[in-house]
């Protein structure tokens, strides 16, 4: 009983007279009263503790308000209404500027197409030792290259590349313009008359330039040395066709030796033009 009554002393509450004394709160669950080995044994964490092993200390749970996710805010509707009307303002400024580029691309490439063929027709009858033609088909708006057939007296069609149609919205004719081109390099005119070649002709025996009128057609006619005629053979170095779409007019025009070069005039101007 008196060792009993030791180590029961030892395992009081106020510690024994080699150990201070602690709170009740800090007192070990092997350090309370038990009344036999079994019980002390089945208290909750008391085998860990006779293992060597301290217990796991329980973490108190933290009872608050979760913390919230950052808010997303889109755009107001004042905000989209303010990017549509600067976009709207942007696209008034560009798509006039993008509508005239467009169509002075579309005249000046052909112009380009009908110098390139007058050229390419100049080169055949040189090769070919017979006259060549270009012609224009005013209603249809196109243009093709014709060579003089020898054997049968009509004129053949050049089917390689013909024909060449006109852009949307460009038509034959000179528009408002009342001058021809003037060569920078002389001060002479290209033409006395400002006009459009002369009608084609459907042609008879040893004769290419006579027969009866092609309806809506002119033709820019070339002799079997490459030189431009008239319907009767002799050289005229005043020939030149032109195309406008309204606003601008572009021209390709020949001079005796058969060189070609391109002009432009505006309709702000009905005297001046521009050598391109």
């Amino acid at each position: 009983m008196n060792g009993m009554n030791a180590g029961n002393q030892g395992l009081t509450i106020g510690g024994g007279p080699n150990r201070p004394s602690r709170p009740n709160s800090e007192v070990t669950l092997l350090e309370r009263p038990c009344d036999t080995a079994h019980s002390c044994l089945s208290m909750p964490g008391a085998r860990t503790r006779l293992m060597g092993i301290p217990p796991v200390e329980r973490i108190p749970m933290l009872i608050g308000p979760m913390p919230r996710k950052p808010r997303q805010s889109g755009f107001s509707l004042i905000e989209l209404m303010i990017v549509v009307a600067i976009g709207l303002i942007i696209l008034g400024f560009a798509i006039p500027n993008y509508i005239t580029a467009r169509r002075n691309y579309r005249i000046a490439g052909d112009a380009r197409n009908m110098k390139s063929e007058l050229l390419l027709a100049k080169m055949r009858a040189a090769a070919r030792f017979t006259r060549t033609r270009v012609r224009f088909n005013t209603v249809a708006r196109s243009f093709q290259t014709e060579i003089w057939n020898r054997d049968t007296d009509v004129w053949d069609l050049i089917v390689v590349g013909s024909p060449t149609t006109l852009s949307v919205g460009v038509n034959y004719g000179f528009g408002t313009m009342t001058a021809p081109p003037i060569n920078p390099e002389d001060g002479s005119a290209t033409q006395t008359t400002l006009e459009m070649p002369p009608i084609c002709k459907v042609g008879a025996a040893d004769l290419p330039g006579a027969g009866a009128d092609i309806p809506n057609t002119t033709c820019i006619v070339f002799n079997s040395r490459g030189y431009p005629v008239d319907d009767g053979g002799t050289i005229n170095g005043q020939r030149a066709i032109y195309v406008t779409d309204g606003n601008a007019v572009e021209g390709a025009t020949l001079s005796v030796t058969g060189i070609a070069r391109i002009w432009r005039g505006d309709a702000s101007d009905a005297t001046y033009w521009i050598k391109r």
